[in-house]
């Protein structure tokens, strides 16, 4: 009888001279992949039970050693379900019990979720890891240990509720980790946003790390997406099995040239097809790339770690590329389940259709005209100019009644901007010649009236070439983003010789070209083909590539994180995205508001006289002119020249 009672004594010392020496140990110097390796053992419940093994999601390793990492005072993760940011949370967790003891807080969107992870995460890994199940006590009833208080020599954890202040601001821990933000309530009670309350809390200890995990929610209303983009938003790069080259997976679409494609109707033949080589990936060889790949930081100045993945590097079985192409197909056509797809296996924000248009919508709008000419409906054609490295590139748009507009030319002209205009190899000599050439329509033609040409690089060989052209109206301009910024605002004058410089307001040109103009629907056509008056719709030429398309619309608003406060901002896409032809299409609406409140009234006068046909030679070679004026005249538009002093927003231009 007293052997069997003191079997149980026996264990208990045991366990507690265990404790103690660790407690005298010198602590164990390992980073959290290297503890979960050796000794992080997965629950029966697992969909993979036993020893961990971060082989088997080798990205999972960088994350987890951030975490872990003291001098890291935030780290995000915005991922994708079934990619393992639960078992990321736990190793750190068990990492810190086992080698750093300290108070550490979880937080949970709402007490059920909290308990609910006790439950089923927390309890089981306990139980299944042995140095843990030495340390923690799991007795629920005792001072020790409650559903959500569990202590361990050294500390506790907590794990608290999103929605309670109180909880969230009762204690100071030197770890916080925010589990699910984007389904926590915008505000805990009435004491505001829950995360500014645990940093607010966690800053009484002066050191500390806290984490928030989650995958993204609606646009309008998310938490993580502005804290990962003011980090460093890494993304994992992987190789392609056929030429070699890294890329991050990405879905894609129908008209992109990289990600997801399968057979019609036949989801189980998904493979992915790589960015550069156009070659096909299949499923299999997806462990091979991950074992290969790193993280790469697409912000490096951001100051602190963020990192960002969907489901298509997921190695779990029920995330393979067959499965998720299913559940998009089975999402189409349903808006709540399509936000469940977007959010939880693409990683991504969700926008009602109304935020956002994909260019394979574009790409069935598109009517006939040759480049370089004219449509009906036109009364004035504007232009801008984008430079880059190693071209310039530009664009014509023509402007009719109700700001109905149309894509009339483009151009890429290679060459270093660097050289100024009039040098030998300059690119600004062909940019010259290509502004100059008449357009036509019904055989009249048509000058380019007004032009801005960005000036946010190579400013100087900008200025070079625009100050001897504001007589032509072509001016250095400098985008500037916020809300409230008008579409054009006052000159300014730059440099020894009083560079005219626009400001323009690109948030208020993108609302008004993304959210309003692009979703017009199409106008109807009379008998003979001819399209009626549409206000504000956007005709796009056959000519226009699938790449042409994408830039148009490569950006949405995203809310950011600006002075502690969230903003909406417009962002592109992806960080490699280009958007050329979208700045471009903002310059040269920015062009038209120059010419005057005028010019903007007349633009169904003007495109009527444009489309009368020409009746002899001298009125052949005569341009529709353009009267910049800021109200309306009474004078015959079609007879209208330009001479005289004329104004461009609030600047007198020389005569003409």
């Amino acid at each position: 009888m007293n052997a069997v009672l003191e079997a149980p004594a026996r264990r208990a010392a045991r366990v507690e001279l265990g404790i103690i020496r660790r407690l005298l140990a010198p602590p164990e110097r390992l980073t959290v992949t290297e503890w979960a390796d050796r000794k992080r053992v997965l629950p029966e419940t697992s969909t993979q039970p036993g020893p961990y093994d971060s082989t088997r999601a080798p990205y999972q390793r960088r994350p987890m050693d951030a975490i872990g990492d003291p001098g890291n005072h935030l780290v995000v993760l915005c991922w994708a379900s079934q990619t393992g940011k639960s078992v990321i949370l736990e190793n750190a967790i068990g990492a810190r019990i086992d080698m750093r003891p300290s108070p550490l807080v979880l937080v949970r969107p709402k007490i059920d979720d909290a308990e609910g992870w006790v439950k089923e995460r927390f309890e089981p890994m306990v139980r299944a890891t042995p140095v843990l199940r030495d340390l923690v006590n799991l007795t629920r009833g005792s001072k020790d240990s409650t559903l959500r208080y569990k202590r361990f020599p050294g500390g506790f954890l907590f794990v608290a509720s999103a929605n309670s202040a109180t909880e969230l601001a009762g204690r100071s821990t030197p770890f916080v980790a925010c589990d699910e933000v984007d389904r926590f309530e915008l505000s805990a009670g009435d004491e505001g946003n829950p995360i500014g309350i645990v940093e607010r809390r966690m800053g009484a200890t002066d050191v500390g790390t806290l984490v928030l995990t989650s995958s993204p929610g609606r646009a309008e209303n998310t938490i993580i997406w502005p804290y990962l983009e003011g980090g460093t938003f890494e993304l994992y790069l992987v190789p392609c099995p056929r030429c070699g080259r890294e890329q991050d997976l990405v879905w894609g679409g129908p008209n992109d040239t990289r990600g997801v494609k399968w057979d019609r109707g036949k989801p189980e033949t998904a493979w992915y097809q790589c960015a550069h080589c156009g070659g096909r990936i299949e499923h299999h060889e997806k462990p091979a790339m991950l074992a290969a790949g790193h993280w790469q930081a697409t912000n490096p100045e951001g100051h602190y770690p963020s990192f960002h993945l969907n489901a298509l590097y997921s190695p779990f079985g029920k995330t393979n590329w067959a499965s998720i192409v299913d559940s998009f197909l089975r999402s189409k056509g349903k808006p709540l389940d399509m936000q469940v797809f977007v959010n939880t296996f693409l990683a991504e924000l969700y926008e009602e259709e109304h935020e956002s248009v994909d260019s394979g919508t574009l790409s069935g709008r598109l009517e006939e005209w040759p480049e370089g000419q004219i449509p009906l409906g036109v009364g004035i054609l504007t232009g801008a100019v984008d430079v880059q490295d190693n071209r310039l590139e530009a664009a014509i748009w023509g402007w009719g009644a109700g700001l109905e507009s149309w894509l009339i030319d483009t151009v890429q002209i290679p060459g270093d901007p660097g050289i100024p205009v009039g040098q030998p190899r300059s690119p600004w000599n062909e940019l010259d010649g290509w502004l100059l050439k008449q357009r036509h329509l019904n055989s009249r033609s048509m000058a380019v009236e007004a032009v801005m040409v960005d000036s946010g690089y190579q400013t100087s060989a900008v200025y070079s070439f625009t100050y001897p052209r504001t007589g032509r109206r072509v001016f250095a301009s400098k985008g500037i983003g916020g809300d409230g910024i008008a579409l054009l605002g006052k000159v300014s004058f730059q440099s020894k010789g009083r560079v005219p410089l626009y400001p323009i307001g690109t948030d208020e040109a993108k609302n008004e070209f993304l959210r309003s103009q692009i979703h017009v629907g199409q106008p109807d056509r009379s008998e003979d083909g001819t399209p009626s008056p549409a206000p504000g719709y956007v005709h796009l030429p056959k000519w226009a590539t699938d790449d042409l398309l994408a830039q148009l619309v490569s950006e949405r608003r995203v809310p950011h994180m600006v002075r502690g406060r969230v903003v909406k901002e417009w962002r592109k896409h992806t960080h490699d995205t280009r958007n050329e032809q979208l700045d471009m299409r903002i310059g040269a609406r920015a062009a038209l508001q120059g010419l005057g409140r005028g010019v903007l009234a007349s633009l169904g006068k003007r495109a009527e006289a444009a489309a009368v046909p020409v009746k002899s030679k001298t009125e052949l070679e005569k341009p529709v002119a353009v009267e910049s004026e800021q109200e309306p005249v009474e004078t015959p538009v079609e007879l209208v020249e330009m001479r005289g002093p004329r104004r461009f927003g609030n600047y007198k231009v020389g005569s003409w």
